[in-house]
């Protein structure tokens, strides 16, 4: 789970490969990042894009005008 600015961290995990997937409701993966090649005693930072997958309604207006 991610925190109020969507920013996350994994302490102590093994060196090794990793990826990353993220899943929110409306929501699809954009741009993954690549597999994480996690050393010992290191530290990786990886950015997620994501992009709305859901129709989306609403009613077209000018400022004071009708619809």
């Amino acid at each position: 789970m991610t925190d109020q600015a969507g920013q996350f961290s994994f302490v102590g995990l093994p060196p090794r490969q990793y990826s990353i997937d993220a899943i929110l409701a409306g929501l699809s993966v954009d741009f993954p990042p690549d597999e994480i090649d996690l050393r010992a005693n290191g530290c990786f930072v990886a950015n997620v894009l994501m992009t709305v997958d859901r129709p989306v309604q609403d009613t077209v207006r000018k400022r004071g005008a009708k619809p």
